[in-house]
């Protein structure tokens, strides 16, 4: 076993980052699907990385297209100031990124957070596939769910660690154990130095 001390579980790279919001922040999954049936007017921001939103997200919700949480802060100092007393509820894979980005959100002006409790896979759960479009990402031998909780096809390239769909292991590219054609171009500069 390998045991390593982390300071912090989801790193955002900002100094003595360790506050969390209380509880009355948050929306349960029935209380969203609620919503999101009467058409009431609720901003979904999906704080989770490109890799995992490309497999999947809410219908219309705002990607804010990181390659890793430490850039989410600078992500919502650039979001459209139209949004900061509008109703929004954030979301990830199970909500442990909520916590801190909801802190950040208040920090940066945002008035109306909520964070979607028990995250995608809570909602899943509880509610279903209702407003779902694609897989979800999971960080397990799983890699990727359906709304019912069932395993995808979807792997990981050895490589890069990007998750690939059945139709992008089709793709030339990807050699299992080797290259994908997310890293393969970055792989055959390195061969070529």
């Amino acid at each position: 076993m390998n045991v390593r001390l982390k300071n912090e579980i989801i790193s955002v790279g900002l100094p003595n980052f360790d506050r969390v919001e209380p509880h009355d922040g948050r929306i349960l999954p029935a209380q969203l699907h609620e919503k999101l049936l009467n058409g009431e007017d609720v901003v979904l921001l999906d704080t989770r990385n490109t890799y995992e939103t490309r497999l999947g997200t809410f219908q219309n919700a705002i990607e804010l297209d990181i390659d890793t949480f430490r850039a989410f802060p600078q992500a919502v100092s650039e979001m459209d100031s139209s949004y900061k007393d509008k109703e929004i509820v954030m979301f990830c894979t199970g909500g442990v990124r909520c916590e801190k980005a909801s802190v950040i959100m208040k920090d940066a002006g945002f008035t109306n957070i909520k964070q979607l409790e028990g995250g995608i896979l809570g909602y899943f759960e509880q509610v279903g596939g209702d407003y779902w479009d694609g897989e979800c990402f999971v960080f397990d031998k799983r890699v990727a769910l359906l709304p019912d909780l069932t395993e995808t096809g979807t792997t990981v390239c050895f490589a890069c660690r990007e998750p690939l769909t059945p139709k992008e292991q089709l793709h030339p590219a990807y050699v299992p154990g080797e290259s994908c054609s997310y890293c393969i171009d970055r792989i055959q500069s390195q061969t070529i130095h």
